[in-house]
């Protein structure tokens, strides 16, 4: 495959990464107002999804230059914008974004099973945002207590002005402490899947370019074929088994492990049912209305659906041959 023209879509990347240490590690608070503020983070977090695919674009192509001296230049902004005594957020996260997003545009040229790309980007993504978050993590768990008493405090007072009895008040206050509760203990793994939306997005806009480049490569598979490899049921049983064995940090890392892997047995789940669906050619509003319902189900069709993922990467209803995806 020849390349294409360096203002064909390459340069464009290059300027999309140093703009991204701009917005992501620039110091704006003191310069920006909150909605501005907003506003810069939001852009940040789309824009991180494009980082992903421009990186796998450039390896993909074999840009090698272009992209190590974009990834220097890159680097070198994020430092300077976040300073010195705060190196370690920039070179870790630029090295997610080098690494995933370059092993996918490798791999992919090297004629890898798309799977397999997948699960190793997103291994990369999770991995390297984990050691780049917990900083984080313990600074918030450790403010969290302070965060909940003044969000129960907040809760009361209301409930007072809507003239709610003692009784009604407490009752309520001990539900709000529960649900602030799970809140924070699923709090890294909302962080890392909020990172991992971000690569998964970033993946599928480069694996539908690659096939507009090159048809002869297939790299996007429909969602209705989407399924979570057999491999990771002993890593879910192993979390399972830590949930109820291990102490309480075990046990806080298993329920963070046992979320993100729901969320994806879920994905599997409702790919099963569209396959479904459309098989049985379910009129669009009969399915409307069915996606409804579930979503009225809240937890009970959350589980109910991650379940049903989770089985058919036993059993494989769909009949999938796992070497066309894996």
């Amino acid at each position: 495959m020849q390349k294409e023209g360096l203002l064909g879509g390459v340069y464009p990347i290059v300027a999309a990464m140093l703009v991204y240490s701009i917005l992501a590690y620039g110091n704006v608070d003191g310069y920006l107002g909150g909605a501005a503020i907003l506003l810069t983070s939001v852009v940040a977090y789309f824009l991180t999804m494009y980082v992903y695919y421009g990186i796998a674009r450039l390896a993909y192509q074999g840009y090698t230059h272009l992209l190590l001296g974009g990834a220097v230049a890159a680097v070198i902004v994020s430092l300077f914008m976040s300073g010195l005594s705060a190196i370690w957020a920039p070179l870790a996260g630029w090295v997610m974004l080098l690494l995933a997003g370059a092993a996918t545009g490798r791999l992919t040229h090297g004629g890898y099973l798309q799977g397999q790309v997948y699960v190793i980007g997103a291994a990369v993504v999770a991995i390297l945002f984990t050691l780049q978050s917990i900083p984080i993590w313990n600074k918030f768990l450790q403010t969290a207590p302070r965060l909940g008493e003044a969000f129960a405090q907040q809760v009361q007072l209301f409930l007072v002005g809507l003239g709610y009895s003692a009784e009604m008040i407490q009752g309520d206050l001990e539900q709000s402490r529960k649900v602030f509760d799970v809140l924070v203990r699923l709090f890294p793994a909302a962080t890392i899947l909020g990172a991992l939306l971000q690569f998964s997005i970033g993946y599928l806009a480069f694996v539908l370019w690659v096939g507009r480049k090159d048809p002869s490569r297939r790299c996007y598979v429909p969602i209705i074929l989407w399924k979570v490899p057999f491999g990771f049921a002993p890593v879910l049983i192993v979390a399972i088994l830590v949930r109820f064995v291990g102490g309480e940090p075990l046990r806080m890392i298993a329920d963070n492990a046992l979320t993100v892997l729901a969320v994806y047995y879920c994905v599997a789940g409702l790919a099963l049912i569209e396959y479904y669906l459309k098989k049985l050619h379910v009129s669009r509003l009969t399915k409307v209305l069915f996606y409804l319902l579930l979503f009225l189900t809240q937890l009970v069709g959350f589980f109910a659906v991650a379940l049903v993922g989770f089985v058919d990467s036993f059993f494989d209803w769909r009949k999938v041959k796992a070497p066309e995806i894996l």
